[in-house]
């Protein structure tokens, strides 16, 4: 995918490169504010600190700011925090003091040397120095603050903090290497080796990003690096704080075993790498905050060990307690892996070793995942088209954090996808213009990004509004899971919405059968239901997470939100409520010859309350009676003391989830978090297929599509402008998206392009709007995709409320 620039400058404040991309031909968007004045302009840029830059053996320092305040409550707005405790000491400077922060870039551009903080000071001018003091608690207030390990690689960014005496006039950073010194002037007067006006973008592509890194990787490879003498790079992606990778050289071509130790031996991760000279190794399963011991062993008997430090993680996902496990069947070659619900502490996936230890953590991706047959994983991408959980498309990336293949899908992703044997993906999506979720089945070409295969659901059945509470017009079927049976071209649909599991013909599109209570059904033809064939028979409720099994029976996991309570007699009394509530896994063995069906095995009613699960759960078959269940979505409220919750109660609720592994109809294994997650699987975290390959470029594969426009005629072109209605504009590498802060939203709001001929495209905010958040005033994202838009001005108008605005903005494509 070619590179989209913007070129945005904002009133009154600064100018910001935005850095993108897309499949047209190189363009420049420039984006031009209202009201610009220059003097204003300037006299706020003297405000700001240039960004500095020094270089020395190899390394480049950018000084890109500095904040100096005796409080941190002073300075908090400018460093993007919300909230800090009053008795947060480390917030306050003692007396006569000042703290000090500086926001730094550090990269190694050819370099033998590394970067120690130890060494790394800030002088004055009466000669006091300083080292950097403890503050790993920035990251708590949600401020990006530099690692705190030693820096061997690549480019890392971020804030370090000082406390130093008052009464100085000049305050420089130095670092002193073998043969050279870094020095730096961050206030005051004085002579700066190099200084560069230029300021940072502030939105990038990732791939770009990315590139980098494995273009810095492949040169470190070149250098002589030794078995004695190798090379870590911990996180070298930024994405992924528990792996590294390993580089060094050997004279001969050699094997490599890698032991990543365990804090008990079961739990050592053992894995061997092939014949190489040159080895780039991934290493994962690093402990977080911790020293993790690193064993090499090459095929003549050479032995190193390594040591390896990590930063610690702050996040929900952390912490596990391992409830029951059996030895016997527990396989410690396997880690659990977790897919999170939330992404409030930025990460998504975690894996977790026999003592609830975290081994693996990734950011920025949260919704399920799976492993692909060329040992990639497959998840999410984080860039949401509508709230809560519809994504742009699909990520192929590897455990260390890189990506192979963004895969943007019109209309978006959500909660489910399969490799299929040809390699292509079966995935869920929305309706192209988001006018109904999750009823659409998208194939994608694995190779183009194309989608070959739409099956749209509102073709088979009519919608119906099932007695889900959280059941809408656009999501009334809420498909959260599939299964394709290649034996018998059938793809199975869970319909969480409407209490079903739905077979199709994948190449005729026609209905085979519904399994669920044919009550909810009115409009269906009565041949597609299911007779139970037994009396201690339960239909579905809210299900989730749906597969066939290698005999043709059918699993999935049956949430029980709605679950129908009857009387002695058999009558329907309403539905199961307070310490009734229950979840389970299910199978069923079905008979198309007779349409009847009976349920062959079940757990989770023995559990109760405790493991119910209203609106996430997961069964996954591993071998025969064996199956790894998620109860993900347990809620608890201890006022009322009550389980039967549901997502809209998540706030003021204890949190758990439970990771239950039954074989033979024994728990053999259980792990407890405090925290919400949507599935999890069993697997090792190496893959047979180790192909982290840091020469292959990632790409950007599809596209959105042209965005459904809204009718829109007699503009009036001499439209006032409104300071109340204020829109930032930036550029995504799949769309261009739109940011206001509005006193409100109207049913009506519309951005329109006005081309320089006269040519208008509208577009309806809220249809598009990717989220929004209330206060006094209405901060929201919305989006459009530049697929279809000629080159040409625009200039950007806005409807709320049945009146039109100037905005003042013009866009060049």
């Amino acid at each position: 995918m070619r590179k989209r620039f913007i070129t945005f400058i904002v009133m009154l404040f600064m100018m910001m490169i935005f850095t993108g991309c897309s499949k047209d031909k190189p363009n420049n968007i420039i984006v031009t504010p209202p009201l610009l004045n220059k003097d204003n302009k300037e006299k706020e840029k003297e405000k700001v600190p240039e960004k500095k830059t020094v270089e020395a053996a190899g390394w480049k320092m950018d000084v890109l700011n500095y904040k100096i305040a005796t409080s941190l409550h002073d300075i908090k707005k400018d460093l993007g925090i919300k909230k800090i405790d009053k008795d947060m000491a480390q917030a306050e400077a003692k007396e006569g003091y000042e703290l000090v922060l500086v926001q730094l870039s550090m990269e190694k551009i050819d370099s033998m040397e590394q970067i120690q903080w130890d060494k790394f000071y800030l002088t004055d001018d009466s000669g006091n120095t300083y080292t950097r003091i403890e503050d790993s608690f920035l990251s708590d207030l949600g401020v990006t603050r530099m690692t705190g390990m030693d820096l061997n690689f690549g480019i890392k960014k971020g804030w370090i903090m000082f406390e130093i005496k008052e009464g100085y006039n000049q305050l420089r950073l130095n670092y002193k290497f073998k043969k050279a010194r870094m020095d730096c002037i961050i206030f005051g007067e004085g002579t700066v080796e190099e200084t560069s006006n230029t300021l940072l973008p502030t939105e990038s592509d990732y791939l770009k990003d990315q590139n980098y890194i494995d273009d810095a990787l492949l040169d470190e490879a070149k250098k002589s690096y030794s078995l004695d003498n190798p090379l870590i790079v911990v996180n070298p992606y930024g994405n992924s704080p528990l792996t590294a990778i390993a580089i060094f050289k050997t004279e001969e071509e050699t094997s490599v075993k890698l032991t990543v130790k365990g804090k008990k031996p079961q739990d050592d991760i053992t894995t061997v790498f092939d014949k190489e000279t040159t080895h780039i190794l991934p290493v994962y399963g690093l402990y977080p905050g911790d020293t993790t011991t690193l064993v090499f062993l090459l095929d003549d008997g050479s032995e190193k060990t390594v040591s390896v430090k990590t930063d610690s993680i702050k996040a929900d996902l952390d912490t596990g307690v391992v409830k029951i496990l059996d030895s016997k069947y527990y396989n410690y070659s396997k880690l659990t892996f977790v897919s999170s619900e939330s992404r409030e502490d930025g990460y998504g996936i975690a894996a977790y070793d026999s003592a609830g230890d975290i081994r693996y953590i990734l950011k920025g991706y949260s919704d399920i995942f799976k492993r692909l047959k060329n040992g990639n994983i497959m998840v999410a991408s984080s860039r949401l088209l509508k709230a809560p959980n519809h994504y742009t498309g699909l990520i192929e990336i590897d455990l260390c954090g890189k990506v192979y293949n963004d895969y943007i899908i019109p209309g978006g992703y959500v909660n489910d996808f399969m490799e299929l044997k040809n390699g292509n993906l079966l995935a869920i999506g929305n309706s192209i213009d988001l006018k109904t979720l999750s009823d659409h089945i998208y194939e994608i070409d694995r190779t183009t990004g194309e989608i070959i295969y739409d099956l749209d659901i509102k073709n088979l059945l009519e919608p119906i509004m099932g007695k889900n509470m959280d059941v809408t017009q656009e999501d009334w079927f809420q498909c959260n899971g599939l299964w394709y049976d290649r034996k018998t071209d059938t793809i199975l649909l869970s319909g969480g919405n409407v209490n079903s599991i739905i077979a199709v013909n994948k190449t005729d599109k026609t209905l085979k059968w519904i399994m669920g209570d044919p009550g909810i059904w009115e409009n269906a033809e009565p041949g597609l239901f299911f007779t139970p064939s037994e009396e201690e028979f339960q239909w579905i409720y809210a299900p989730h997470q749906i597969s066939m099994l290698y005999n043709g029976d059918i699993l999935v996991f049956d949430n029980g939100v709605g679950r129908p309570a009857f009387d002695e007699e058999g009558k329907d009394i309403g539905v199961l409520t307070g310490e009734q509530v229950y979840s389970r896994a299910v199978i069923y063995r079905i008979n198309l010859a007779d349409m009847t069906t009976r349920q062959i095995w079940d757990y989770g009613k023995e559990r109760g309350q405790e493991w119910y699960s209203s609106f996430h759960g997961g069964a996954e078959f591993q071998d025969r009676r064996n199956y790894l269940l998620t109860s993900g979505g347990n809620l608890f409220d201890p006022k009322k003391e009550t389980y039967d919750l549901t997502k809209e109660d998540i706030t003021g609720s204890e949190k758990t989830a439970y990771i239950t592994q039954i074989k033979n109809d024994e728990i053999i294994f259980e792990l407890k978090l405090n925290h919400l997650i949507n599935r999890s699987n069993r697997m090792a975290i190496y893959s047979r297929k180790k192909n982290f390959d840091p020469s292959i470029e990632g790409k950007y594969l599809g596209d959105l599509g042209i965005t459904t426009t809204v009718p829109f005629e007699n503009l009036d072109t001499n439209a006032g402008i409104s300071t109340n209605y204020k829109i930032n504009v930036v550029q995504n590498p799949d769309r261009i998206v739109i940011v206001g802060t509005w006193p409100f939203v109207a049913e009506d709001a519309t951005l329109i392009l006005r081309r320089s001929d006269g040519n208008i495209q509208a577009y309806s905010i809220p249809e598009l709007m990717i989220e929004k958040k209330e206060s006094d005033t209405v901060n929201f994202k919305m989006w459009f995709s530049p697929k279809g838009l000629e080159e040409a001005s625009y200039d950007i108008y806005i409807r709320n409320n049945g009146v039109i605005y100037n905005s003042g903005y013009k866009i060049e494509l």
